[in-house]
């Protein structure tokens, strides 16, 4: 899933799904790039974001996100969910 929102908008996503925003001062690496679908020409302004942790309420499902900021006031947010299997 992706979709684009302010800033403030991709810190009320982080918080309402219950995982803490860790701000990197650098661009998304190849290998995340490659995990999110972020395309190569996607530029950040402002280093990216990330959110991983498990679903609060299901520990096999996995929320991890990255945000990039095409401009100073735009975050254009990459979501991968994984929902393992229950062994």
């Amino acid at each position: 899933m992706t979709f684009t929102v302010d800033r403030d908008g991709l810190e009320e996503f982080c918080e309402a799904a219950g995982i803490d925003p860790y701000h990197r001062d650098t661009p998304p690496d190849a290998e995340t790039r490659d995990t999110f679908d972020i395309p190569d020409d996607e530029d950040t302004v402002d280093g990216n974001v990330e959110c991983k942790d498990s679903h609060p309420d299901n520990d096999l499902v996995k929320q991890n996100v990255v945000a990039v900021f095409p401009d100073e006031d735009t975050a254009s947010v990459y979501v991968n969910v994984i929902k393992w299997p229950n062994d």
